[in-house]
């Protein structure tokens, strides 16, 4: 029998597989507000299931809570979420997103969601965890984009916090492949 693993390698590997790889995901947006339980739901959901992949679906927050943003879910069906503390207020405060720590409490929680998620499943089903791009971080950030020109000073201290979040964003990139990486090959 072919494992979801020999599956999906040997799509990467440009061979035939068996069949071709099957996989699905929803958001979970009562249970992504905790690791433990957001990694319960998707270890139930690929049980249920049995698709080739699981992708990790955290609320869209996730990688930004430990810059203080705070949102809240209204009962949208999909997870969308609405966002009710914006650190980014005035142009200004862009120079004061500091780069995020991989180990920072919400970043580490999801790293510890797909630790509990690769236990629960094994090895043989790949995981895909979510990454959020630096826009769409941007856009949770603030209360919103001006749409006419800025002042150029204005625009250097944006691009500078937009560095922040690209680099963050590539930091936890790097680590959450390195972890899942190396739960692979336990």
């Amino acid at each position: 029998m072919t494992t979801h693993r020999e599956r999906i390698q040997t799509c990467l590997a440009g061979e035939i597989p068996d069949r071709t790889p099957v996989a699905l995901w929803r958001h979970f947006p009562v249970d992504d507000q905790s690791p433990s339980n957001l990694a319960a739901a998707q270890i139930a959901f690929q049980r249920t299931f049995d698709f080739d992949l699981v992708k990790v679906t955290p609320a869209s927050s996730f990688c930004l809570r430990d810059w203080g943003a705070e949102d809240v879910w209204l009962g949208a069906t999909e997870g969308t979420r609405s966002y009710t503390n914006h650190v980014i207020s005035r142009p200004q405060d862009w120079e004061s997103l500091r780069d995020l720590d991989p180990g920072a409490p919400h970043l580490a929680g999801q790293l510890d969601c797909v630790r509990l998620i690769r236990q629960g499943l094994g090895p043989d089903v790949p995981i895909i965890q979510t990454i959020f791009n630096p826009l769409a971080q941007a856009k949770n950030l603030a209360r919103g984009f001006r749409r006419s020109p800025e002042p150029p000073g204005v625009l250097s201290r944006r691009r500078s916090g937009r560095g922040s979040m690209a680099f963050s964003t590539l930091c936890n990139m790097h680590k959450r492949v390195n972890s899942i990486t190396s739960s692979l090959r336990a």
